[in-house]
């Protein structure tokens, strides 16, 4: 079968790459160009950043630019995690393909989040985790973010001695289980895709509130109706369009909005389905079009990111076991507190996908310190975040 080529951006186009192989011919420019990411594109184009994995301005338009070229008609676009503090990117990529999902304007709007949710105050359909400005008085039990932001490197405890500085906000934290939604808007229309439990891994990361993956049983943590009177009002007054996603706890019938993603999410992986969100957020941006209904039944899937406890490099001719993602390349060089890999498990029940990511990151880490490359914890445990097990 042709498919039509997509054009995917992100810091890592892996996940999105992968459920868009389905039904479209991959393009992907980020930051790794993993195994797998070369294995689904068909062309995988790798730039470079710092630490903070931000998108470099300079290569990913040159990049862009370079594969508009090539291509015999105009190239669709889909664009994933990285362009939250860089709106004006995504506007000098949108003069040379066609870019399906929200416009750089909503996420300038997105990256001051106190702002934001001053919107929203008195809404009955959703409410937002405090979020200010101003430095609170005791510490204890907020969070500090920085604007414009994705993924949780960037979030830590609020600490006595913070004060109000320029690009950063402090957020109350809230105590349960925090969930992602997905949502899929078009037409006037919003539905909800489907909901995922936040999973970390023990000990924790460098970065604490990292993101460390999800567990998707297929339940919902509220009424339908609920996420979707939620999911509405955003689309409404934010403009999302297609697919995107928020953080949550559910409480009193309501989701406390942690962070909104106006994108399709690291989430993707954990949705058996993902082929057909993919085509769906590809419908809703290209033809308003709603396409995606919630299946009934589905198995369960969960993910994690594998973070290095210390720095060091793959091994050689490594054998990587089944059902490890975002594989890196034999020799390359692995920060401390970068990741490394992800792990995912498709079952029949959330214990055994938990147990059995346990059981796969916990072999890989001994495989890899058997072959000298001590690279993650070798007891690593699985747990939700906040509140009891799944």
């Amino acid at each position: 079968m042709n498919r039509p080529p997509l054009l995917i951006v992100a810091t890592s186009a892996r996940a999105i790459a992968a459920a868009a192989s389905e039904q479209f011919t991959p393009l992907t420019i980020d930051l790794f160009a993993d195994r797998d990411t070369q294995a689904c594109a068909a062309r995988a184009v790798r730039v470079t950043a710092g630490d903070d994995y931000a998108l470099p301005q300079a290569p990913v338009l040159a990049a862009v630019e370079a594969l508009a070229r090539s291509s015999a008609s105009r190239l669709p676009a889909i664009y994933g995690s990285g362009f939250e503090a860089a709106p004006a990117l995504l506007a000098a990529i949108a003069r040379h393909v066609d870019v399906l999902g929200c416009e750089s304007s909503v996420l300038r709007r997105l990256g001051d989040m106190p702002a934001l949710t001053a919107c929203f105050a008195g809404d009955t359909a959703l409410r937002f985790a405090a979020t200010t400005r101003d430095a609170p008085a005791l510490p204890h039990g907020w969070l500090v973010k920085q604007d414009a932001r994705c993924g949780g490197l960037h979030v830590r405890a609020a600490r006595a001695g913070d004060v109000a500085a320029a690009g950063r906000y402090f957020q109350r934290r809230v105590d349960g289980p925090v969930w992602s939604a997905l949502f899929a808007v078009a037409g006037g229309r919003c539905v909800v895709c489907g909901a995922a439990r936040h999973l970390r891994t023990l000990p924790a990361p460098r970065a604490p509130y990292a993101w460390q993956g999800a567990l998707n049983t297929g339940d919902v943590p509220l009424c339908v109706q609920a996420l979707e009177r939620c999911g509405q009002r955003l689309a409404e007054v934010l403009g999302l369009r297609g697919v995107f996603g928020i953080d949550f706890v559910p409480r009193d019938g309501l989701p406390i909005v942690l962070d909104i993603n106006p994108r399709l999410t690291a989430s993707l992986d954990v949705y058996p389905e993902r082929g057909a969100l993919v085509a769906a957020h590809v419908a809703a941006c290209a033809r308003d079009t709603l396409l995606y209904s919630r299946p009934a039944a589905r198995s369960v899937r969960g993910a994690v990111v594998l973070y290095a406890c210390r720095s060091g490099r793959v091994p050689d001719a490594f054998a990587w076991p089944e059902g490890v993602a975002d594989v890196p390349h034999c020799g390359s060089a692995v920060a401390a507190g970068a990741p490394l890999v992800s792990v995912i498990v498709e079952d029949q029940s959330g214990d055994t996908v938990r147990a059995r990511l346990t059981e796969t990151s916990r072999a890989l880490a001994h495989r890899l310190a058997a072959r000298g490359a001590d690279l993650l914890p070798h007891d690593i445990t699985i747990r939700p975040v906040g509140g009891p097990d799944v």
